[in-house]
């Protein structure tokens, strides 16, 4: 395949990116998802497919999407290799995302929803809102090391806004959480999991079959 060049290909043709396996979590995620009869799962903006692979061979129905061509491309060459049939797409993730109201029984973001500035991060969790099912999941894992990026990418990270930092090296904006916003972002989600330190976090939310008001608050 012939890859047109985005703003990634060179973190994607690097090394030491966490592209080569899938997140330690993702075993006992797994597990999670089938005890709960979990089958159809979105992975949002998945890279490579580290983990939409992993669980499509766990017996999963897996959907990834990610903005960089590149990163589709080397997904699609990957899953071609362990023989699994996950329906990647490229999205550059404008308005809706391009799935049917309430169609996934869970959806992952592992080291993903994070890269926007704030406004969009608010439409992107509504559109995740939209297309998970009633009692359905959504897990959320990152691990922002801002004072790493500062240093590493002196001179290139610009601020945006509170929180908000425009990467100079290929244009993205990253929002470094704080708990306060993710649980304001997740109000009307029943926390099965919410643990977060030091810009680490991992919160395993499950959207109530009735609307509670601020369950993590």
């Amino acid at each position: 395949m012939v890859c047109l060049k985005d703003g990634y290909e060179n973190y994607y043709k690097g090394s030491g990116v966490g592209q080569q396996h899938p997140s330690k979590s993702m075993s006992n995620l797994s597990t999670f998802f089938k005890k709960k009869g979990v089958k159809r799962v979105l992975d949002f903006y998945c890279g490579t497919g580290r983990n939409s692979i992993f669980l499509a061979k766990g017996g999963f129905k897996i959907y990834g999407f990610d903005k960089s061509e590149m990163a589709i491309q080397m997904a699609m060459t990957k899953q071609e290799r362990a023989k699994t049939k996950v329906k990647f797409k490229l999205s550059r993730l404008k308005g809706e995302l391009p799935y049917k109201d309430s169609f996934f029984d869970a959806v992952i973001a592992v080291r993903a929803l994070y890269q926007a500035q704030m406004t969009d991060i608010e439409g992107y969790v509504k559109e995740i809102d939209r297309i998970i099912k009633t009692g359905g999941y959504f897990y959320i894992e990152s691990d922002q090391h801002f004072t790493w990026q500062r240093k590493r990418f002196y001179g290139q990270i610009k601020t945006r806004e509170k929180g908000t930092y425009r990467h100079g090296s290929h244009g993205d904006y990253y929002h470094y959480f704080t708990k306060a916003e993710l649980k304001r972002l997740f109000r009307n989600y029943k926390p099965i999991r919410f643990y977060f330190k030091n810009r680490r976090f991992y919160i395993l939310l499950q959207k109530p079959i009735r609307l509670c008001r601020n369950p993590l608050k």
